[in-house]
Order: C-alpha cells, then sequence, then structure tokens
C-alpha cells in the first residue's frame, strides 16, 4: 500500500536522477565552451523542487513508527534511512497481497528483499539480462548509502563495523587463510602478491607464472573482501532491528531471524542498545 513517505520517496529518487542526468549535461556543454540557459534552468528548477520534496520526506518520516529509534542514531538521516524506509513502505506483494513491513514475516525475509541474504554460500549478484530479481536492487543501493552514513557518523555503528571486521579478521587468521591488501593491479597467484610491472607484462618477473588481476587463491583473501563481508554483517543487523522496531510499533508478531532460530546462534542485538542518544 503506498503512503505519503513512499510516494515521495520514489518522486524523490525520479527527480535525483533526472537532476542528475541535466546537471552531467550542463557539464558537458561547459567542457565545449557552450552556454545554454534553459539547462541551466532545468538544473535550477530540479534542484528546487528536490529540495521541497526532501521537506515532505522529512516531516512524513518524523511521524513513523521507526522513528523513535532512528532519530536517535548518528548516520540515520532523511536521505539515508527515510528512504529505506520509504522504498519498505511501498512495497506490495501481489502473491499474499500483503505490503510495507507486515510483508515481511522475519527478518530473513526483509533481509532477502533487499539482496544481502546468501545465495549458494554468497552474495546475490545480478548478472546482464537476468530476469525476475529475488530482491531490490533500489533498496540495496539505499542501504549501501545508508551504511557509509553510518560510518562516516563514527557512532555505534560505527563500532558495530568494527567489531565485525575483527570477527572476520580473527576467524580467517584462526582458519589458516592469509589476508592481503587488495592488489590494485597485476597479481601472481603462486606468489600471491602484487607486483609493480608495466601493464603489457604478462608473465610475473620473478616465477614466472601468468599474471591476472584481482583472483583470491586458496588460503589467501583480500583485504577489501573481509572489510566488505563486515560491511554487509553490519548493515544486515540495522535491517534487523529496524524490523523488530517497526514490526513491534504496529503490534504485528515477531520472530527471530533464521540463525538464531535454525542456524544455532543464541543471542540478537537489542535496537535500543544500539543508539548514540539515550534518553536522559
Amino acid at each position: 500500500m503506498e503512503t505519503n513517505l513512499s510516494h515521495f520517496t520514489d518522486i524523490h529518487m525520479k527527480v535525483q536522477k533526472l537532476r542528475v542526468a541535466t546537471g552531467n549535461r550542463l557539464a558537458h556543454l561547459e567542457r565545449q565552451g557552450r552556454k545554454d540557459e534553459r539547462t541551466e534552468q532545468l538544473v535550477t528548477d530540479l534542484t528546487n523542487l528536490e529540495e521541497t520534496i526532501e521537506d515532505f520526506i522529512s516531516e512524513e518520516f518524523e511521524n513513523h513508527p521507526t522513528y523513535p529509534w532512528t532519530s536517535k542514531i548518528k548516520g540515520c538521516g532523511m536521505e539515508a534511512a527515510a528512504k529505506v524506509i520509504g522504498i519498505i513502505e511501498g512495497t506490495t506483494f501481489k502473491s499474499t497481497g500483503r505490503s510495507s513491513i507486515e510483508a515481511f514475516d522475519t527478518p530473513s525475509r526483509l533481509r532477502r528483499f533487499a539482496g544481502l541474504a546468501p545465495v549458494d554460500g554468497k552474495a546475490e549478484k545480478v548478472f546482464r539480462g537476468q530476469k525476475g530479481l529475488h530482491y531490490s536492487p533500489e533498496l540495496r543501493m539505499m542501504l549501501w548509502r545508508l551504511l557509509t552514513s553510518l560510518l562516516r557518523a563514527r557512532g555505534v555503528w560505527y563500532e558495530k563495523y568494527l567489531e565485525n571486521d575483527n570477527y572476520y579478521t580473527q576467524r580467517f587468521e584462526r582458519d589458516g587463510v592469509k589476508i592481503i591488501p587488495t592488489p590494485a593491479g597485476r597479481f601472481c597467484p603462486v606468489c600471491a602478491e602484487e607486483k609493480d610491472v608495466p601493464k603489457t607484462t604478462k608473465n610475473c618477473p620473478d616465477c614466472g607464472e601468468k599474471l591476472m588481476g584481482k583472483k583470491e587463491t586458496p588460503g589467501v583473501i583480500f583485504r577489501g573482501h573481509v572489510v566488505n563481508m563486515a560491511k554487509r554483517r553490519t548493515i544486515r543487523l540495522w535491517l534487523d532491528c529496524l524490523w523488530l522496531v517497526w514490526r513491534k510499533a504496529l503490534g504485528l508478531p515477531l520472530r527471530p531471524p533464521w540463525a538464531i532460530e535454525y542456524g544455532g546462534h543464541t543471542t540478537m542485538i537489542d535496537p535500543w542498545e544500539m543508539v548514540d542518544i539515550l534518553e536522559v
């Protein structure tokens, strides 16, 4: 069921996309030494419209059931959290007729819809020409923007990210997996290290093995891979907390994530422990 928040969120993303495209054209014209007053006016008008819609979103967000929680977290501003919530709120499944957070019986279902649930042990990816996605690319994109905002704010969720990063680092080290810096260029799979060679060099100058791009070999994992795993774990936990806060505020049934209900895990984060501003 569409609400004002989901409606304004959808319009804002469309206007923002149009404003960026128009701004890119204006920049292209300027590089050619050309001036187009109509394009300049469009950029100005679209920017003003975007700001107006942002005001509407802020007003709707402040009356949302999740606002008492999100408003106490550093980095959960309108541009990030409100859009995530707006996308979820505007979702309706024809198979069940249910919409918004009511459509997701468990946090695991919401994770899957957000593209954060593993498929065959790996992160779900979009392939060219693929149809019938099981998740919302828009929601996943906005969640990653939200995560960036949370990490920049250096609040409680940044601390959770560091905790997750340490968890994966220790796990790989315990399993004997070597964590190496993500190579910026050519990589030797035998030496398991980056080689500083000209782009035209095909073979490793030390062992003669054929050089390749960024590809992990058995017993080796790139540092960037570990960082992304920690980020995914962090934003999944945030989404779990959002699910719990939202459904509890509406009096909907609550169930633990799959990892707790079936996977042997024993603890779930209390959303109200993961805030930066405490009640006085």
